[in-house]
């Protein structure tokens, strides 16, 4: 599954792919103003709960409503995508660099729910504001002081697990 940066000219030697526009695509099939109400009422209840919990980041969201409400679309759009193309596929396990975006974070929703195991990849330097809480399953990080930085943080032991650094691991 690649995203929405991948080129034409990257796919060479690659074979199934399947782009993020082919998802949107497939979207659509289902309805985009079923896709547009589920993700305003989302975006209304969150909103309900903010109001409750820190009136002042509710304020926030209400000022961020077209970059959130994007966002939530996107989300809910591709959560059907995602579960067809996993029903399909049916793949042993889901790994990625990411779970924060709507893209990413639907992928391993989606695997979730129907049983497959996921993980995702450190990717970069680890930071207090993104690093913990994942939504996947299990966090491989590149070696024990990212492991030790993220149950700092609050992560269960069992859901790290330490894989090196495969991009840069045959340097060293």
């Amino acid at each position: 599954v690649a995203g929405e940066s991948l080129r034409p000219g990257h796919l060479e030697g690659f074979d199934n792919i399947i782009s993020e526009i082919a998802l949107w695509r497939a979207a659509r099939k289902s309805g985009v103003a079923s896709i547009f109400q589920s993700a305003r009422k989302k975006f209304k209840k969150m909103l309900v709960i903010l109001e409750q919990l820190d009136p002042p980041s509710a304020r926030r969201v209400r000022q961020n409503y077209g970059w959130i409400f994007r966002n939530l679309v996107t989300s809910q759009a591709l959560g059907e995508s995602f579960r067809a193309l996993l029903a399909d596929w049916q793949p042993s396990c889901v790994i990625s660099t990411s779970d924060y975006w709507p893209f990413e974070f639907q992928l391993f929703r989606q695997a979730q729910r129907v049983g497959i195991p996921n993980a995702m990849i450190q990717h970069g330097e680890l930071n207090d504001v993104i690093s913990w809480p994942t939504y996947a399953e299990t966090f491989l990080v590149w070696g024990a002081i990212f492991q030790e930085k993220l149950l700092k943080l609050g992560a269960p032991a069992e859901r790290l697990r330490i894989c090196g650094m495969p991009s840069a691991d045959a340097l060293f």
